[in-house]
């Protein structure tokens, strides 16, 4: 098992340091909403098969395209291709002068963005789903939301950051890995 761990690894890395280009082919969208360096994405269904539509947080640490990387290798083409209209809320790259920017701040931008997003698909709830560091703001909005929020969807969030072993068993399971 170890051998293996080390093999995926170790072609991740290559995979990082080998120069080649990758043409980013986006699913069809349309801006419905900006605000400073966010834009609120729209993606129609296909052919809409449900009534109620998916709001995706993304990091702000990492860029949302990677839900969306080419034809036939897209989170959101999927979701959209099996009948589910799709939101995104792209932060945009956080820059020096959005330094001060807090918590409250992006939280806000999340209850904003689904707002928009209801008022635009005519339905009278959302499903919000969150990835890494978009899911942690997008569980704090649903604890305080007062929009109507059917389902809550987290993946690869962390949440409990009460508890540093977890973080050091990873930390000493990759050192072992060396």
């Amino acid at each position: 098992m170890q051998n293996k761990e080390k093999e995926r690894w170790s072609n991740f890395v290559h995979a990082l340091a080998t120069k080649k280009s990758v043409t980013i082919q986006p699913t069809p969208r349309q801006s419905v909403w900006k605000w400073n360096k966010s834009t609120l994405w729209y993606y129609p269904a296909k052919k809409k098969k449900y009534g109620v539509p998916l709001f995706l947080v993304y990091s702000l640490i990492n860029q949302p395209f990677v839900l969306d990387l080419q034809k036939g290798r897209s989170l959101i083409e999927s979701l959209v291709t099996n009948g589910f209209d799709v939101y995104l809320l792209d932060f945009g790259i956080p820059a020096y002068e959005d330094r001060n920017d807090s918590l409250d701040d992006y939280i806000g931008l999340i209850g904003k963005g689904v707002r928009k997003a209801l008022r635009h698909s005519n339905s009278p709830e959302i499903s919000i789903i969150g990835f890494c560091l978009g899911g942690t703001l997008a569980a704090i909005y649903a604890s305080i939301a007062k929009e109507p929020i059917r389902n809550l969807i987290l993946s690869v969030t962390p949440v409990d950051f009460f508890n540093p072993h977890i973080i050091l068993l990873s930390l000493s399971y990759l050192d072992k890995m060396k």
